[in-house]
C-alpha cells in the first residue's frame, strides 16, 4: 500500500535526521541544534509535494522564533540535486535518496555537525547574504551583521567583532547610496546603529537565556562552536557599477514574483 502524504512527509523526515544525526526534530518539517546562541538546522519545504525543498537555516536565539524566521530566512542554502534544480522527491528510493544525501553532506556537512568552525559559519551567512544574489539582497545583507555582530557580543570575542565590523564597512561602501535613501544615514552613522544594537551584552544573554528555557529548544542537542578566527574569509569591494545593479536587480525581481 502507497504511504499516505503524511506518512511520506514523516518518513522524508526521519530519512535527513539519519544524514544529520546532530539534528533533532523541531517540528514536522523541521530539524534543528543549538549552536552558542543561535538555532541550526533544515527546513523541508513540502509545498510542492511529493516533491520538496531542502534548505540549510540559521536563526539567532535572542529574539523569538517566529520573529527570528520571518527576519532571517533567507539564510537558506538550498540543496541541488542538478546545476539547475532544487526539488527532491518524497518518493525516491535509496540510490536517489543516497545521492540526494550525498550533497546534502559535501553542501552543509561543516555546519550540520558535531563541531562547527566560526570561520565556516560566518562563511555560509556571509555567501547566502550576499556572494550569490548581491544585488538582489543589498540591503538585506545588514541582516547577515546583526546575526554576527550579535553572535561575536554573545561570544564576548573582540577580534571577531573587529573582524566583522571591518567586513560591515566594505561591503556598506559598495551600497552607500541605497543605505543613504533607505535610512537617511551615512555609512559610518549605519555602521555605528548595527554595532550599537548588541552594545549591551548582559541583556543578549538574558534574552538568550530566556529562549533555551523553552522545552522544544531545550531539547535540543548542542553542537561545539570552535572558535578559530584564523579561517575568516577574506571579503573584497566589488565595482560599483550602477548600470549593472539595475539591470540585475530588476531581472531578480521578476525572478522572484515568479517564485511567490
Amino acid at each position: 500500500m502507497k504511504p499516505t502524504e503524511a506518512e511520506s512527509k514523516e518518513k522524508t523526515l526521519k530519512k535527513w535526521n539519519e544524514v544529520f544525526p546532530i539534528l533533532k526534530k523541531y517540528t514536522s518539517r523541521t530539524l534543528f541544534m543549538r549552536l552558542e546562541c543561535l538555532l541550526v538546522g533544515v527546513r523541508l519545504d513540502f509545498g510542492y509535494f511529493p516533491n520538496y525543498a531542502l534548505a540549510l537555516e540559521v536563526y539567532p536565539l535572542w529574539m523569538p522564533l517566529r520573529e527570528a524566521h520571518k527576519d532571517f530566512n533567507h539564510f537558506s542554502g538550498l540543496l541541488c540535486p542538478t546545476a539547475s534544480l532544487n526539488l527532491l522527491s518524497v518518493y525516491a528510493n535509496n540510490n536517489q535518496f543516497n545521492h540526494y544525501a550525498d550533497i546534502g553532506i559535501s553542501m552543509f556537512s561543516k555546519i550540520l555537525n558535531y563541531d562547527v568552525a566560526l570561520g565556516d559559519l560566518t562563511t555560509y551567512i556571509l555567501n547566502s547574504s550576499y556572494d550569490e544574489l548581491p544585488i538582489l539582497r543589498a540591503p538585506r545583507y545588514e541582516t547577515a551583521f546583526m546575526l554576527l555582530l550579535g553572535l561575536a557580543s554573545y561570544l564576548d570575542a573582540e577580534d571577531y567583532r573587529r573582524y566583522i565590523t571591518n567586513t560591515a564597512y566594505k561591503l556598506a561602501r559598495n551600497y552607500e547610496s541605497t543605505i543613504r535613501k533607505d535610512h537617511g544615514q551615512s555609512v559610518d552613522e549605519y555602521i555605528k546603529y548595527l554595532t550599537e544594537q548588541f552594545s549591551d551584552r548582559e541583556m543578549l544573554i538574558r534574552k538568550v537565556k530566556e529562549n533555551l528555557s523553552n522545552p522544544k529548544i531545550k531539547s535540543l542537542f548542542e553542537a561545539n562552536l570552535t572558535l578559530n578566527i584564523q579561517n575568516l574569509p577574506e571579503i573584497q569591494n566589488k565595482p560599483n557599477d550602477n548600470w549593472i545593479k539595475k539591470t540585475i536587480r530588476f531581472i531578480s525581481n521578476i525572478f522572484m514574483l515568479k517564485h511567490l
